[in-house]
């Protein structure tokens, strides 16, 4: 196309043709060279409007934005006419179609569009009439073309009609083709840097997501995995405050569990319902999708939620649902101002992050459940592993002496109360079986019998022992550990040795005593108690009390119903009922078929004081039936005090019981020594060692025959 030259002052014309280009080619972004266009020529004094139209096809359907520069006084600020000129701004903001405007004509034919008469052309009425009530009576449509694109149209009104003649018109083609270069550059460098900034973008969020991969891989918990997120959140998306909710199934609301407003947490607002009708979370919640929020937009339709909007002073709203493949969780919610409204790439970010924390709760609530699991198995089998034992049954407590059977009877009285029972007695007297009595005769004997030996636990660890730990509440506190008192909820709990118990822990058994409440240790959560207390002490606790090593107040709890279990020696009539239920029991247990027990022998142990009650009975026939060979208890006298008495007073030596036993046992054997029917057999010695013993003690067949 021959071009026809710009008119300009002097002959070097040459020099302004480059002049022009260098001006246009400097121009630094899209606004200074639509500035720039009515400055290149006088001949361009006539023209009233420029603008640059940018193609767009990244909207849907195409569209062009018109970028323009108005030079006539009429349409300046303050002016009568602003109003109109603002009008034809907004609708070049927003862009015009490509299949229905002026400019996407240019943009599909690639030939410029001359309107010499905007008040006789009516093929585009709606367009045309801004420009009219903007005083534009012609227009002019030129293609900005290069060689790789075709990235718009340059576009030139006035307020006279017919101005573009062919000679302004071939001016303005010369023009366009630097402007099209020009544009060209202008957006591609646009297109770089946006590229730029995305890429950094994405780098920076996947740091971001391998970050709370990695303390998700690492076995973080939900707060800290929560606190990363938190602060992905703040440095990668505007908001002035975010929430997560977690949904109650059982009363179907949303439950606040975690707040951040203007970077700072707000706890008072822990725990805030959330209903699921009328808000924006309950409606990504039950859809399962994000549903954003414009303040002013939506409010009928979500009132309550625009009450919050407006009272962290935001405009906006948007709900991500938490959940995972497995599970429906809850909703992750975030707000800001309208500067600061979230782009699409944003959404999708905030729907990236909330799947990590659908996994990270998840993850949370099975080892919850698998928690809660292990403790309720520890829990039964804890109750199991005493009741299977033959020794802790009720039908085992042994004896038929008046001392005991009032015992019993007490027992059985006070059973069907929730009453705390303190249980005294010596060592050994049974002070345990009569607990689980107790528990057994209850309307909580199906629920577990917890034992809690106070003074087997270091001081130390007693705390957390009876009411159990947070993670993390001292030094070696790994995992949350429930305490006693949970592990026997709604069951028994038995507090042996109580008179250990230190004076610090004291204070809270009284507590939990009165007001049926506790705190694990690190926690400030209150728990409630429903538990009934037992127990048991071999100490005189009212001088304890006297001494200020216990608690009066404490004592006075406890001793609500006392029970005191007599000692072995007030039993006399049931130690023999005793030593016949202990030989059979240990010997069943130890595989062993000792039937008969030595008349001398019976009344020697019937006779003993057993200072250590039952249970040093209990371990004095096993040392018998484990020292018997055949099927007669071969008890070791020796241990016993070296003086029995006798019905009538006298002493009998320990040489007299030996001689008088070994005598039974020839009288079982006929007298025979040796063999495997013999009393040396029997006896569990060498037939030439108890030969040496009859030798000792003088006993011949004769003394028998004259006994």
């Amino acid at each position: 196309m021959d071009q026809i030259p710009l008119h300009v002052p002097g002959n070097d014309e040459l020099a302004y043709r480059l002049q022009v280009i260098r001006r246009i080619v400097e121009a630094r972004d899209l606004a200074r060279l639509v500035d720039l266009l009515p400055t290149l020529s006088p001949q361009f004094q006539v023209i009233n409007y420029f603008g640059i139209g940018v193609y767009n096809a990244n909207e849907g359907q195409p569209w062009v934005r018109i970028r323009s520069a108005y030079l006539r006084p009429w349409v300046e600020p303050g002016n009568e006419d602003a109003s109109i000129s603002a009008a034809l701004a907004q609708a070049e903001e927003r862009g015009f179609p490509v299949e229905n405007s002026a400019a996407g004509q240019v943009l599909q034919t690639g030939e410029r569009l001359s309107v010499p008469d905007l008040d006789t052309d009516d093929r585009y009425p709606a367009l045309f009439s801004l420009y009219r009530a903007a005083r534009v009576r012609s227009l002019l449509y030129l293609p900005l073309r290069t060689a790789r694109s075709f990235p718009g149209c340059m576009v030139c009104g006035s307020g006279e009609p017919h101005a573009f003649g062919p000679e302004i018109t071939a001016a303005l083609e010369e023009i366009a083709d630097f402007v099209a270069l020009s544009l060209e550059n202008h957006l591609s460098l646009d297109a770089a840097i946006r590229a730029q900034r995305a890429a950094e973008q994405e780098r920076n969020r996947l740091h971001v997501m391998l970050r709370i991969a990695h303390a998700m891989a690492a076995g973080y918990e939900v707060s800290d995995i929560q606190q990363a997120i938190t602060e992905a959140i703040y440095q990668h998306v505007h908001h002035r405050f975010g929430s997560v909710c977690e949904y109650d199934a059982e009363h179907d609301l949303l439950r606040m569990w975690y707040v951040n407003v203007a970077d700072e947490q707000v706890s008072q607002e822990i725990g805030t319902i959330i209903p699921m009708e009328k808000t924006v979370s309950g409606a990504a919640y039950r859809e399962q999708h994000t549903v954003f929020f414009r303040l002013g937009a939506d409010d009928e339709r979500y009132p309550y939620s625009a009450d919050i909007v407006r009272r962290y002073q935001s405009d906006w709203m948007c709900a991500v649902p938490v959940s995972t493949p497995r599970r429906q969780l809850g909703v992750m919610n975030l707000g800001g101002e309208l500067r600061f409204l979230p782009t699409a790439e944003d959404l999708g970010f905030l729907e990236h992050l909330a799947s990590h924390l659908g996994l990270a709760i998840e993850r949370s609530l099975v080892l919850r459940e698998m928690q809660s699991r292990a403790e309720d198995l520890e829990r039964k089998n804890l109750a199991l592993e005493h009741e299977i034992e033959d020794e802790h049954n009720f039908d085992e407590i042994v004896g038929r002496s008046s001392t005991l059977r009032a015992v019993l009877a007490k027992v059985e009285a006070v059973a069907r109360t929730d009453a705390t029972v303190l249980i005294q007695g010596e060592s050994g007297t049974g002070k345990e079986l009569i607990a689980r009595a107790v528990h057994q005769r209850s309307r909580r004997s199906s629920q577990p019998f917890v034992k809690v030996s106070c003074a087997a636990i270091p001081a130390g660890l007693l705390e957390s022992e009876l009411f159990g730990h947070e993670r993390g509440a001292f030094t070696g506190a790994t995992a949350l550990r429930q305490g006693r008192f949970e592990l026997a909820h709604r069951g028994t709990i038995f507090l042996d040795e109580i008179g250990e118990l230190p004076l610090e822990l004291q204070a809270k058994l009284l507590r939990v005593l009165q007001e049926r409440e506790f705190e694990r240790v690190g926690s400030s959560f209150t728990r409630v108690a429903d538990v009934r207390v037992l127990a048991a002490t071999n100490r005189e606790l009212r001088a304890m009390v006297a001494g200020g090593r216990f608690r009066e107040d404490l004592y006075y709890r406890l001793s609500t119903f006392p029970l005191t279990v007599p000692p072995l020696r007030d039993r006399h009539g049931d130690i023999g009922l005793l030593i016949r239920y202990f030989v059979q029991l240990i010997s069943r247990k130890l595989g062993r078929n000792v039937t008969k027990i030595p008349e001398f022998a019976m009344k020697a142990m019937e006779r003993y004081s057993w200072p250590g009650n039952v249970r040093e009975l209990q371990n004095f026939i096993e040392r018998a039936v484990i020292l018997s060979s055949g099927n007669t208890l071969n008890p070791p006298l020796s241990e016993l005090d070296p003086a029995l008495e006798r019905p009538g007073g006298d002493a009998v030596t320990m040489e007299e019981a030996e001689r008088k036993f070994i005598v039974q046992a020839l009288e079982d054997c006929r007298w025979v020594v040796g063999g495997a029917q013999g009393a040396a057999a029997r006896l569990g010695m060498k037939r030439t060692t108890l030969q040496s013993r009859m030798l000792k003690l003088g006993i011949r067949r004769l003394d028998n025959t004259h006994s």
